[in-house]
């Protein structure tokens, strides 16, 4: 097998006993600088430079030497050679060698005009498949010559990204657009030209009451960004779809989908039957007029801004059934969720499930269930910030953990729902306020947020919710009695995900072995790396190998996974609370390390094999005992560390009152 250096994420090495990380941080930053003026030699002078941002020490050159002979070592045995050059260094690579190098030749390929669109996905998809990440070069500090290159290689996936999202719309693949270029804006939401293109391929799928909230929304991420106006095309853009008039991509004009009319050619003019209507969401107030470039005679009803191309004489007309009301929804009331890692594919699988057509009644719904603390809420939440412009009239939160006391006293999920809503007096006949919530949310498209549901009762009368709305549902299990869910398993995160979660939060310079043993204790839980990385920022006089050596004692791992209102140990309580009376008081009493049997926990139970078996099914479904590949049962670590605690001390206190994480 070819070496192959890869620069498109965390630099590796590929060598045929297995990939290799570069360990240290000058050699990797000396590794990228020599990538960067790949088969060009690169002077002592520069190199400094490029390792040093700040005043050198008088060694740089002789370290220089050691780094070089470091990479040597690395790439024994390979078709890479670093040579040395008169006053510098050259690293000797083909295009096979460096995964940049091949990016740049399909990159090349794609773009020249003789490949079709057809080709250009082809080729554009293999390149970008060589990405393993947003960044190239993960982890190396961006400075100088070297900053500009990475940014520049950034700027080419992003291009490419938007280049194979104009070949779909061109070839009729609109809908894996939209998913590119959702997916594109989440992470760089000023460009311009994504923009177009999401609402070019909304338009062209005939979504366009999409279209038209995307140019809202584009509108208003420019100027709270920059505190400027769209782009002129985009402006341009907007109001030839207002106009019903084609837009030109790939050689060809984008006609917008068939509008069904609710007016004949001849004769009598017919009324539409009740509730016929075309909607929009961009809506003028009942009673207010659309202007057109040519003045209709009254009464005469016709497309906004004339009768679509190709279809002469047939008479359309916006139908709005009523105004906008004055409790018009704020978006983005969810909170503000923090930075996910490891989460793209499951992130780009939710996304697509909340843009994927209903095709029943009702609301769209969408279950996210995993563990405690593998970050269903985080996941959740930044699936609904990046899809406000799907549900342009509104999103609204519901953290149901501990409720009701995360809501008013006495008040009830689907009544706090209603108030958010505006609607003056909510009844208290659980049916009742069903069919006003249906009332109140027809006719637009509305994302609610139910988070940290515990049982099904507490959001069964949500799902009244009307067609075109969604309700997201995060829990600790499938909730597999609510009725045509559609649902997401979120699973912990692997040991470099986790490394490179808690990289990003203590500072890129942290590093090496350490965060792979931290990383390793966390168990792959978001709230439990999230929660060390805190420790380690509010204490900077605590190493990181005396927290390391804390979480393996397991008399005090859960209890340094705490930090101010964050707390794994809350979040498994939280969990426990909400079993039954018998699963509750067998849980501690299954205490036990590595693997055991349904006989074995019958016998500590000094109970039948049917009612353990009961009691450890309901364990399962919540994830504080896990159901081997071998027919055999297992207590997570810090469910059983939780257990022996109780077990030591059966009045828990935590037990007494709603959990505070």
């Amino acid at each position: 097998m070819r070496l192959t250096v890869r620069v498109l994420g965390p630099i590796e090495v590929h060598l045929p006993s297995g990939i290799h990380p570069v360990r240290g941080c000058k050699p990797v930053s000396l590794l990228t600088t020599l990538l960067s003026q790949a088969n060009r030699s690169v002077s002592l002078d520069r190199l400094v430079a490029a390792l040093w941002d700040a005043e050198p020490p008088r060694s740089a050159v002789a370290n220089i030497r050691t780094y070089v002979q470091i990479l040597r070592d690395l790439l024994r045995g390979s078709s890479v050679r670093l040579e040395r050059e008169s006053g510098g260094y050259l690293l000797r690579v083909t295009e096979a060698d460096c995964d940049h190098l091949s990016f740049a030749q399909l990159v090349t390929e794609a773009y020249a005009e003789t490949a079709g669109p057809r080709r250009t996905i082809e080729l554009l998809e293999r390149a970008l498949q060589l990405w393993r990440g947003a960044e190239a070069a993960a982890g190396v500090p961006r400075h100088g010559a070297v900053g500009t290159w990475l940014n520049a290689l950034d700027e080419q996936r992003l291009r490419a990204v938007e280049r194979i999202a104009e070949a779909r719309v061109a070839v009729g693949e609109p809908d894996r657009a939209v998913r590119d270029l959702d997916d594109l804006l989440a992470v760089a939401p000023l460009r311009s030209r994504a923009w177009w293109l999401k609402i070019l391929a909304h338009h062209r799928l005939g979504e366009h009451d999409l279209a038209l909230a995307g140019y809202r929304s584009a509108a208003s991420v420019f100027r709270d960004e920059l505190g400027i106006e769209p782009d002129p095309e985009l402006t341009e853009l907007y109001r030839s779809l207002l106009k019903w008039e084609p837009v030109a991509i790939g050689g060809e004009a984008t006609r917008p989908a068939e509008v069904t009319p609710i007016r004949p050619t001849s004769g009598p003019a017919a009324s539409p039957p009740a509730g016929d209507t075309i909607p929009t969401h961009d809506a003028a107030p009942a009673g207010d007029t659309i202007p057109t470039d040519d003045a209709a005679p009254t009464g005469d009803a016709r497309p906004v801004g004339g009768a679509p191309p190709g279809r002469p004489g047939r008479q359309y007309r916006l139908v709005v059934a009523t105004p906008r009301p004055e409790w018009y929804p704020i978006v983005h009331r969810v909170p503000e969720p923090p930075a996910l890692v490891g989460r793209n594919e499951v992130l780009a699988e939710l996304r697509a499930a909340l843009l994927t057509p209903h095709r029943g009644s009702g609301a769209r719904v969408e279950v996210v269930h995993g563990p405690p603390g593998v970050g269903t809420s985080a996941l959740a939440q930044r699936a609904a910030h990046d899809l406000a412009d799907a549900y342009p009239d509104g999103q609204l939160y519901l953290d149901l953990r501990g409720w009701p006391s995360g809501g008013r006293a006495g008040t009830s999920p689907i009544q706090a729902v209603l108030r958010r809503l505006s609607v003056a007096q909510s009844p208290e006949d659980v049916l009742e306020a069903g069919d006003l919530l249906r009332t109140a949310s027809t006719g637009r498209r509305l994302l609610l947020l139910a988070d940290n549901v515990s049982t099904p009762a507490e959001v069964r009368p949500l799902l009244s919710l009307a067609t075109g709305c969604c309700l997201l549902i995060t829990c600790g299990y499938p909730l597999g009695v609510i009725p045509a869910a559609q649902r997401l398993a979120l699973r912990p995160l692997g040991v470099a995900d986790s490394a490179e979660l808690l990289r990003g939060m203590l500072g890129r310079e942290r590093g090496g072995e350490e965060l792979d043993h931290l990383a390793v204790l966390c168990g792959g839980l978001p709230l439990a790396l999230r929660i060390a990385a805190a420790r380690l920022i509010d204490q900077p006089t605590l190493p990181a190998a005396a927290l390391i050596n804390r979480l393996r004692d397991d008399r005090r791992a859960l209890g340094e996974l705490e930090v101010d209102d964050l707390s794994l140990r809350s979040r498994l309580v939280g969990v426990l609370r909400t079993l039954g009376a018998e699963a509750r008081g067998a849980f501690p009493r299954l205490a036990e390390r590595g693997e055991f049997a349904l006989a074995d926990a019958a016998r500590r139970l000094g109970a039948s094999e049917a009612t353990t078996e009961a009691v450890l099914d309901e364990l399962v479904r919540t994830h504080l005992m896990v159901f081997t590949q071998h027919g055999r049962y297992r207590m997570p670590r810090f469910a059983r560390l939780l257990a022996e605690e109780l077990r030591a001390r059966p009045r828990y206190p935590m037990l007494a009152g709603p959990s505070s994480a």
